[in-house]
Order: structure tokens, then sequence, then C-alpha cells
């Protein structure tokens, strides 16, 4: 396995505006730290690339960040591993948060549960079994048109693409996620404008999943950190010329995103101006099947007179591997439908061209492309950074700055560590520093650190040491002091005159004028928690 160095959080405001607590990332830190969680490419669960720990909250004045270890797959074995233990972790934490939910929502869907229902976990505790929704809601599919779609007006809604009745949730279809799948998350950003769309002037329906239903009372809102915006566009839709335009994806975003292009079919329909735009995918849509590309679609209307959009709809053709390869190579006026064909949304009415412009870049998340095409203003700064092998020592420094000058303040990082078991010694030392002498690995603590014992012995405490310890002098002002580990009853009043040891020391090279530098690591078990 490769590990690097990652800043997953901090709780600076992020470009959603939204700021998380410190409270917040001790909590990601705290379920992250000893097993781990998996780390998908473009928050894609079928696509997992790594495995991830929390490290340690690395606190300074006015910032905290969340630190973590990645642990990216070197070879065939290492991916393996990583996919075998991605499957295991779903697998349980769908099981564990699902079975505190398990007898209410048993109960409230009733007669309608089969014994081929499965568990499941998009934002809540939830059943997937076939036609599960429709039978316990009936009067809501009831409302499906002709193409299966339903009145968002006549929906409740809990969270974009969740709706909620009688305490429990319905949710949009799966062809809106990532992949096709249900492990994914919907479409946020798409559903939020879509919910709100149903004017005077519009009115927009959507195509419901028929087989899940979750309970309200379990709904965790999903927050999803990759930032997906709409962009500013001209306006003007007289400008684009008729025909058919193909712009290519760049070699990053087949590997983020896993589309290959997308196409725009300007052309003449019933003397209206049609849009007809289509991605296609240079991967398999997981959720369907490994040999199966769900590419998503737009179609809409435009009134020649005014240039306005009356009408817009999108939906998934699905292709198989050989029909995905044919419909390649040819351009969209000229490869006809060959594709299963499932519509999963419509608007009819008046549209302003930058809510139409929002509407089809939010419907093609992750796809660039399509804001490329229509203008939209170019920010490089969204950009993925993709940082090579060799990180430069200016980049570490900035998320993670490992040095400080004065005037900077304190810099602490939190951190959790394994208990430590037989132990003779209510204090002790936890040496990570080494080198290599003649090929033979040193264990080492630097030789300053015997002031702070001494220190303490003067008030009568003791420091375990570990055996074949050397103690080295560096002919600098920069300290690294080892792990000092606290245990038992009094293990905060330990650590506190191990602080004190500590204080004294630097006011002693305070008073001589010394400019130094100083790291040093407490821990203690902070409950009175049993080794066992």
């Amino acid at each position: 396995m490769n590990k690097s160095l990652a800043v997953f959080n901090s709780n600076s405001v992020n470009r959603y505006g939204i700021a998380f607590t410190i409270g917040a990332l001790e909590s990601a830190l705290e379920q992250s730290w000893s097993v781990g969680m998996p780390s998908f490419v473009s928050h894609d669960y079928h696509r997992p690339i790594a495995w991830s720990k929390g490290l340690s909250l690395f606190i300074e004045p006015g910032l905290v960040r969340l630190t973590g270890v990645v642990l990216n797959a070197s070879n065939k074995e290492d991916s393996q591993e990583i996919y075998r233990a991605v499957q295991y972790y779903l697998s349980n934490k769908t099981l564990e948060y699902f079975e505190q939910y398990k007898e209410e929502l048993s109960s409230r869907l009733g007669d309608s549960l089969s014994e081929a229902a499965q568990p499941h976990m998009p934002t809540c505790a939830a059943f997937i079994d076939e036609q599960l929704a429709v039978r316990r809601f009936p009067e809501i599919f009831a409302e499906r048109d002709k193409d299966g779609l339903i009145p968002v007006s006549l929906l409740t809604e809990k969270a974009p693409g969740i709706y909620e009745k009688d305490g429990l949730l319905v949710f949009a279809h799966p062809y809106f996620r990532r992949s096709l799948s249900r492990l994914n998350s919907l479409n946020t950003p798409f559903l939020e404008i879509l919910h709100k769309l149903t004017t005077k002037e519009a009115e927009a329906k959507i195509a419901l999943d028929p087989d899940m239903v979750g309970l309200s009372s379990s709904f965790l809102p999903h927050i999803e950190l990759e930032y997906w915006w709409g962009p500013k566009f001209d306006n003007d839709l007289s400008k684009i010329v008729p025909g058919v335009t193909r712009h290519n994806a760049s070699e990053s975003e087949r590997l983020f995103h896993g589309i290959s292009q997308t196409e725009f079919w300007w052309h003449m329909q019933d003397q209206q101006k049609t849009l007809e735009c289509e991605e296609l995918r240079d991967i398999p849509s997981y959720g369907t099947g490994i040999d199966s590309y769900g590419c998503r679609y737009v179609h809409s209307i435009i009134d020649s007179s005014t240039a306005q959009p009356f009408h817009l709809d999108g939906a998934i053709r699905l292709y198989t591997e050989e029909a995905m390869l044919e419909r390649v190579d040819k351009d969209i006026k000229q490869a006809g439908r060959h594709s299963e064909y499932t519509k999963l949304w419509r608007i009819d009415g008046s549209l302003d061209v930058s809510l139409w412009k929002d509407l089809l870049t939010h419907y093609f998340r992750d796809n660039p492309l399509v804001g490329e095409y229509l203008g939209a203003e170019e920010d490089t700064n969204l950009a993925p950074h993709i940082v090579s092998e060799h990180v430069p020592e200016n980049i570490m420094s900035k998320y993670i700055p490992y040095d400080c000058k004065k005037g900077d303040g304190p810099v602490i990082s939190v951190s959790y560590q394994p208990m430590v078991d037989d132990v003779s010694s209510k204090r002790f030392v936890e040496c990570f520093d080494s080198l290599l002498q003649d090929a033979v690995e040193l264990r080492y603590v630097e030789d300053d650190f015997i002031e702070i014992c001494k220190l303490l012995r003067k008030e009568g405490e003791s420091v375990g040491m570990p055996s074949g310890i050397s103690f080295v002098a560096f002919d600098d002002y920069v300290h690294n002091f080892p792990l000092i580990q606290h245990i038992g009853d009094n293990a905060v009043t330990s650590a506190t005159q191990t602080l004190n040891a500590i204080k004294r020391l630097c006011e002693f090279w305070a008073n001589q004028e010394e400019d130094r530098v100083i790291s040093y690591n407490i821990a203690f078990r902070f409950l009175d928690t049993p080794l066992n």
C-alpha cells in the first residue's frame, strides 16, 4: 500500500457556506482513527480507491484541521484487499444502523413488506423490496402519467429527492444516483431546483423509486463535499448554431467521472428549435451491471420567436457494452435509438434561460462538458488538484504546517491511540524515532528529555523508559520530545505534572533568551477504562 498524509476537512467556511464544528470534526476522528473507512472515486461507492484513517485534529490559532492517512493500492492484491474491506464495512454499517429501527419500520410497512425485503441505508433505515413503495402508497403511484412521472406538487419534501408521508419516506428514482445505484447519493443540486419549480408558469414531474421505502425518524442529512456549482452563462440562445457539437472529456474527467464525451444536437422539430443532449460513458454504470452503460439524456424545445425554453425533460439511455461501442462511433444525429429508455423528469411551461441552463448543468452533475458548451465562465480554482508522488515541501507546509516561527502561537495535534497493556509504570515513554547506524536501526530519544525526567524526579515522580533506547544530541534549537503515556486512576493528574515539568524547562530557556522550537506528546487514558 502507498501511504499519504491528507487533510480531510476543517472548521473554516467551505464553498457551500458550511462550517463544521470542532465537535463534528472530533466525531469524525473518533469514528475513523481505529478501523478507518473507505474512499471512493468521485463519491461512487462502486469505485473504491483507497482506505482512510483519521490521524488527528491539527489545531492552530483560528483553524482546526482534521488530518488523516490514506492508503492507496499499489498492486492488484492491494486493490482486492481494499475491495473486500469496503464490502465488509458497508454491510456492517448498514446492519448496525438498521437494527435499531427495524421493528418500527416493519410495523409501519405492515403487509406491504414481503419476505424478500432487504435492509438498506440511503441516509435512513430503509427496505428494498420489489414494488414496495407502490404497494404501500398506491395513491401516490396512481398519479403516474404515461411516462411514469408524478407531479412534484403532490409530494411533501423531506430533503431533495426524498418525500415524506405517514412517517415514511419515498425516494426519487435510483437513476438519479451515480452509477444508477442506490448505494450512492441522489443528485441533490438538481432535485433541489426541480422541487421548487412548480409555479403558475411551469409544472415539474419526477419518477420515483418503486422499490424502496425508508423511516422518516431515522433520516440523517447527507453532506457531500465535492463542490458542484451552477455557473454563470451568456443567456442568448439565438447564438447557438444548429447541428451536432461534440465535446470530448479530458483524461482526468474520464478518470473521475467515467465520461468520454457529450454531444449536443440542435435541430428544428414541428417548427420549433429543439435540443437533444447526451453524454457517453467511458465505464459501466455498476448499479445496473458490468455490461450496462447508463447515459444521461436531455430533450428541450425552445420557442423560436422568443428564444425561451418551454419544455425540458431528462432520461437515461441504457446501453449494453456492444450497443455503447456502436453508439460512440456515430454522432447523436445518426445513432438512432438503440437503448433502454427511462424518463426521469420533465418540466412544461415557460423557463428563464438562466434557470434552464442551471437545470441542464445540475442534471449532468460531474460532467463539466455541458457547462463548457453552454458558455460557463471557467474557474480554474475549481479544477481537481492532483499532487504528484514527490510532494514539494512548501505544499506540505501549507496544508499541515510542521514548523513555526516567533509569534505564530501554539500548535496542538489531538489524536486517539490504542490502549497499552502490561505496563508497570503510570508514566512511560513510547519511542517512535530511529536512526540507521551501520545498517542497524537505532531507536532514540533526544537527550534534552533527560531534563524533564530530572524535574519530575524532584517531585517524586518517575518515567518508565523502554529498553534498548539511546539518547542522541542534535546541535540545534529544535527539540522533538517522545510520546509520554499516562495511565491509571490518576492519569490526568500525572499528565498535568508532566506538562508542568515541560513548562518549567521552557521558562528556563526563555529566561536565557534562547529562541527554541519544541514539540512534545502527551497521552493519557481520559476515562478510567479497564485495560481489556
